[in-house]
């Protein structure tokens, strides 16, 4: 059994200093929290042809209004000046909570770019002016625009719908009528009528062949249409029009990118050591180049410099998987690397919004653990990085400390991540530890999930460590080995900073989303590591099994994830991986904070635990789906992890009157907890 905390009459703990203004005069981690979520973000990163602009939205959550706003900006690629804002970009789009980061098109003569906006609760195409002075809506379509493109003119721009609003809405009050047929397309786990925001309305969800959501008559036969941008006039698209579109979404979709003369095509697939990148001829004859020094590279996105190099993005797991730039020459096949980051070069959190490649420039979205997303502009020729634009306040100040770390585990398999520690006048009295698991992307708002405030937490005197771990493999995994690595790694770290004196063993906490949350549910169940943990996301359960099993491929996927058939075929892989079989052998105080859509496969395993007395809450955030993304549900995740983990770690409780029933609750849970755990000890003693 976990140790628990000594409890103190009287604690009050001092904390420590953050940094943003309002923060740093108050000294309240909650502040900081506050401002986690209307941090800054920014992306669509697009150079103007003729290589004097930049053009990039930046997107900002209001917790007041529960919403996004996007602004464009544009700016002189020299410097010369800061750059200014040209339009709104309405409220940003999004893909199961995730934002889509699209990059605008500029016009060929480089006076608009081009872009989808989601305003007044419709998805259509407007064009803003380079210099501020106009901004127009260029569709008026009844359907929701899916995608476009620019001619190379600037002449016309096509574009695809599919169903529209009405035809959407008037089908889902049809089906609320006749009853809704549970059929492969239907997750029966979730609401099924109008339970998901999708481009700013609430719309009843179907699931696609691949397990994708896609909202009602999704199938529904897609219409091409053309603008002719000197008179806004639409006309149905042509038959080569359409071809020329569809086979130019083909080649994205395959992550292929042509040479401005549509010369060479440059595609990467597979992975390191053998990744392999090539460039074909888009003309049909059999020229091929193959990068050979490549094959160990993690690339994550390619760009053409002009018609004779490509740029590449590339991870580096051993480095936290920040991320740097190469160009492969194709005149001598030579590879050399122009930059290196401490972080991301391709935008950040979940979203990726690749560099901008211009002539001599590129531009893009830089982030790492400790600096909050800023636009940068790196020299190709000399990797000389010079910061655009950074309105976004410093957090971490001199009360909290970073630094990134590199361990193995007994076993030699490699993990690293970054710990946030206080800064303390009594270095010698070691620090509770807070652990997230999985990956640890850009600035580390709360790891991945962005669930845990990391920095807060440090400033309430808890060490916070978000650990880039083992990733799960897709296809033919094993799923228990997967869990003990991060059992091997987390036991590895833990013991590590003990042993330095930074943290108190006795008093560690854990949290982690997705497959983070598999791990956090793993170690708290099969170790005595833990003494509070939480997570966001449900294991396997039978409930989860069941509630997917009519979508199409779902069964397929189970059985390759997890090697999970149904509970009458598979009996004895179930009692290993789902904790609705071994809830007795959770000894860690859990607190669940999950979407709507998902919370119900944790329903079973959660009863089951508060049952053998062990503190548990269960919370349900309404309309939010794997992610979550509405900003009011994201400050109360923050608010209520850190008040968790404050409570259970440190004994503290925020005299702030409006959460005595919360500490009520928890007070209540503690004490039963404790009666049970002396009335297992009397009996088996």
């Amino acid at each position: 059994m976990p140790r628990l905390p000594k409890i103190a009459s009287a604690f009050f703990l001092s904390v420590t200093a953050a940094i943003i203004s309002k923060a740093a005069a108050a000294r309240d981690p909650h502040l900081t929290t506050r401002a986690l979520v209307e941090m800054r973000d920014f992306f669509g990163v697009a150079i103007s042809p003729d290589g004097v602009s930049v053009a990039f939205c930046e997107e900002r959550a209001s917790i007041e209004r529960n919403t996004y706003d996007s602004v464009w900006h544009v700016g002189p690629l020299d410097g010369s000046a800061a750059p200014v804002r040209i339009a709104d970009g309405g409220v940003p789009l999004r893909n199961g909570g995730q934002a889509l980061n699209e990059a605008p098109q500029w016009s060929p003569d480089s006076r608009w770019i081009y872009y989808r906006a989601l305003i007044d609760g419709e998805v259509q195409i407007w064009r803003a002016a380079r210099d501020g002075t106009r901004t127009e809506r260029v569709t008026e379509d009844a359907a929701d625009i899916e995608a476009y493109h620019l001619s190379s003119d600037g002449k016309r721009l096509t574009y695809r719908v599919g169903a529209t609003r009405e035809a959407i809405a008037r089908a889902e009050e049809e089906e609320y009528d006749r009853g809704i047929l549970l059929d492969e397309t239907i997750y029966s786990g979730q609401n099924l009528f109008r339970s998901v925001l999708v481009n700013g309305r609430l719309v009843s969800q179907r699931t696609d062949q691949n397990l994708l959501r896609q909202t009602l008559l999704w199938n529904a036969p897609k219409q091409f249409r053309v603008v002719e941008l000197d008179r806004l006039a639409t006309r149905d698209a042509a038959k080569t029009e359409i071809s020329a579109f569809k086979a130019r979404e083909r080649n994205q979709e395959d992550g292929a990118v042509q040479n401005p003369a549509e010369r060479w095509t440059a595609a990467v697939s597979g992975a390191p050591p053998l990744m392999d990148l090539r460039i074909r001829s888009s003309r049909g004859s059999n020229d091929e180049f193959v990068c050979g020094e490549c094959r160990e590279l993690k690339i994550d996105s390619l760009a053409w410099r002009g018609e004779n190099e490509l740029v590449l993005t590339v991870r580096n797991p051993e480095r936290g998987y920040a991320q740097s730039l190469y160009v492969w020459a194709l005149a001598d096949r030579s590879l050399r690397k122009i930059s290196t980051s401490d972080g991301l070069l391709g935008g950040d959190r979940y979203g990726y919004s690749p560099c901008a490649i211009g002539r001599r420039f590129a531009v893009c979205v830089a982030a790492s653990a400790a600096s909050p997303p800023r636009v940068e502009r790196i020299d190709l020729d000399t990797g000389e990085r010079r910061v655009i634009f950074d309105p976004s306040a410093p957090l971490i100040g001199k009360h909290v400390q970073m630094e990134f770390l590199s361990w193995k585990d007994d076993q030699g398999r490699a993990f690293t991540g970054y710990l946030f520690t206080p800064a303390t006048d009594d270095p010698k009295t070691p620090a509770p530890l807070f652990v997230t698991y999985y990956l640890c992307r850009g600035f580390l708002r709360g790891g991945e999930g962005d669930e845990w405030p990391l920095v807060p937490l440090a400033e309430a005197g808890i060490a916070s460590l978000c650990v880039n771990g083992q990733l799960p493999r897709p296809d033919g995994r094993d799923a228990v080995e997967d869990y003990n690595a991060a059992l091997a790694g987390v036991t590895a770290i833990v013991r590590n900073l003990s042993d330095r004196g930074a943290i108190d063993p006795r008093k560690v906490g854990m949290g982690g989303h997705s497959f983070g949350s598999e791990a956090t549910l793993w170690i708290a169940s099969h170790s005595d590591l833990l003494t509070a943990a939480s997570v966001s996301s449900p294991a396997a359960t039978p409930a989860w099994y069941w509630s997917h099993a009519l979508q199409s491929g779902f069964r397929e996927r189970a059985k390759n994830q997890w090697g999970l058939g149904s509970p009458e075929e598979t009996p004895d892989r179930w009692r290993v991986l789902s904790p609705a079989y071994f809830a007795s052998k959770f000894d860690a105080p859990m607190l669940m904070q999950m979407p709507e859509q998902e919370f119900r496969s944790a329903v079973e395993y959660s009863v089951k635990m508060r049952d053998q007395g062990l503190p548990v809450e269960l919370w349900a955030f309404p309309h939010e789906p794997h992610i979550k993304f509405q900003p009011r549900h994201k400050l109360v995740a923050y608010d209520r992890n850190l008040d968790w983990f404050r409570f259970w770690l440190q004994d503290y409780i925020d005299p702030d009157p409006q959460k005595a029933d919360q500490y009520r609750r928890w007070n209540e849970m503690r004490n039963r907890w404790l009666k049970e755990r002396a009335r297992r000890e009397a009996d088996a003693g």
